[in-house]
């Protein structure tokens, strides 16, 4: 039978903390979808909800890094394409984002079968 060790202090303080990150960067999103769909009739810059959420997933992923958290792939590479997809429509150039979301989870799996088989 396994032994499985209880978690560190450490490893709990990081886990709540990494659960308000989610919390702010949740608020955050809902703040401003609210608030651009609120003003959607008044004014809106092409491309400002995916370029906003992009920063949230990615701003999340820093906080992450810089508290010695494990990142999520899967937020950043939402992230990197929302903020691609929010920058291309401001530039009015349309990014083709299912496509390049697929080959992006697609690659992260890949990566990530490829790093657990080298630590066995």
């Amino acid at each position: 039978m396994a032994h499985i060790s209880p978690l560190t202090i450490e490893e709990v303080d990081r886990s709540e903390l990494n659960k308000r990150f989610q919390t702010r960067a949740w608020a955050l999103f809902l703040i401003t979808t609210g608030s651009l769909w609120f003003l959607s009739n008044v004014m809106m810059i092409d491309g400002l909800w995916l370029i906003s959420t992009g920063l949230i997933l990615l701003g999340l992923n820093v906080a992450r890094a810089l508290n010695d958290i494990e990142t999520s792939g899967f937020t950043v590479i939402v992230g990197l394409l929302a903020l691609s997809g929010g920058l291309g429509n401001l530039m009015g150039v349309g990014l083709p984002l299912v496509p390049m979301l697929i080959i992006g989870l697609g690659a992260l799996t890949l990566i990530r079968a490829l790093m657990s088989q080298k630590t066995q």
